[in-house]
């Protein structure tokens, strides 16, 4: 059986990621405060100062504040709603999913008039669609240009400006001048929520170099909390540790992270999840004889981690998973037999 986290909380004399001794160190959490926090908290103090700063500057801003998991975690609750000006939509992108002129128009989060609830505004954007065409395409302030405009010089076409305040239609419009595209206003565009004041989003993302390293710090964390800073220190895992930490992508035969929506719960499915807590598991890979763990935050998307593709050390049971609880703020140990494979 794995040893107690309780009794494996090193105070360092090394840093588990840049291996730097007689150097300050500070207190470092499994999961990062910005996606909650929990009672008797999984926190270590291995990681030295300056590599703490580097993740909290490079890795877990992006992830805080320009990622899918970003978005839910306003949509959670657990970023106040004002927390919404922060977000950067490079990553992930919101957009109408109901049927109508909206549909697929890309929308930002914003805290309502009270600040005490979230809401939506529309980015500045437009609109084309052509005679016979059913979908809207829309177009980026940015990315217009006379190749996007050109298929849509016809009379014909249909063009709409939309933005959250009146500057940005005018300026988008003034744009459009720019490139020729002179147009004739014929009403305004119906508000996209329904009878209950709701809109129906769909949520795309991609997932770059800094949010797998993100991920793949709380799955480092998580191993060295479990099992101790010394297990971690293993040279097993020194192409793990400089990936993470100098983003030197380990010359293995597959890639250290791979994103897939299979749940991390065995009762769950891609349409239903039992919690939308954070999950994360440390395991024997099935597919060869290295370890992996798993990261998912908000049971969202499933971060699977490899973090050495050969273990050398003598065979032992090392499974373990943990739920952290967003409504209760608590952490519970998952049994075998709640783990999905």
């Amino acid at each position: 059986m794995s040893p107690s986290p309780l009794s494996n909380v090193p105070e360092g004399p090394v840093c588990i990621y840049c291996q730097a001794t007689g150097v300050p160190f500070s207190r470092d959490h499994v999961i990062p405060e910005a996606f909650g926090k929990f009672e008797n908290n999984f926190v270590l103090n291995c990681v030295c100062g300056a590599c703490n700063q580097f993740f909290g500057d490079q890795l877990e801003l992006v992830l805080g504040r320009n990622s899918r998991e970003a978005i839910l975690r306003l949509h959670h609750g657990v970023k106040a709603p004002a927390g919404a000006a922060q977000l950067k939509y490079d990553n992930a992108e919101l957009t109408v999913g109901d049927p109508g002129p909206w549909r697929g128009a890309r929308i930002m989060l914003a805290a309502d008039p009270t600040g005490t609830k979230l809401d939506t505004r529309p980015l500045p954007q437009v609109g084309f669609k052509n005679e016979g065409e059913t979908a809207w395409k829309w177009v980026s302030e940015t990315a217009l240009t006379d190749s996007i405009v050109d298929p849509y010089r016809k009379s014909t076409a249909l063009i709409q400006v939309i933005g959250p305040s009146q500057d940005d239609i005018d300026r988008l419009t003034a744009k459009l001048n720019t490139l020729g595209i002179n147009f004739n206003r014929k009403g305004s565009l119906p508000h996209p929520a329904g009878d209950d004041g709701t809109i129906l989003t769909k949520l795309a993302s991609k997932v770059e170099d800094r949010i797998l390293r993100a991920m793949g710090k709380i799955a480092g964390n998580y191993v060295a909390y479990i099992h101790g800073a010394a297990f971690f220190l293993r040279p097993d895992f020194d192409d793990y540790r400089n990936w993470v930490r100098y983003g030197e992508l380990p010359l293995w035969e597959i890639p250290p992270v791979v994103v897939v929506t299979t749940p991390v719960l065995a009762l769950d499915s891609p349409q239903w999840r039992q919690t939308t807590g954070h999950l994360v598991t440390f395991d024997w890979n099935r597919q060869g004889d290295g370890l992996f763990a798993q990261v998912s935050l908000f049971n969202d998307l499933n971060y699977k981690i490899l973090l050495c593709p050969r273990y050398s050390g003598l065979l032992h049971d090392i499974r373990t998973g943990h739920h952290f609880d967003l409504q209760s703020r608590s952490i519970s140990a998952l049994g075998a037999a709640t783990l999905a494979g």
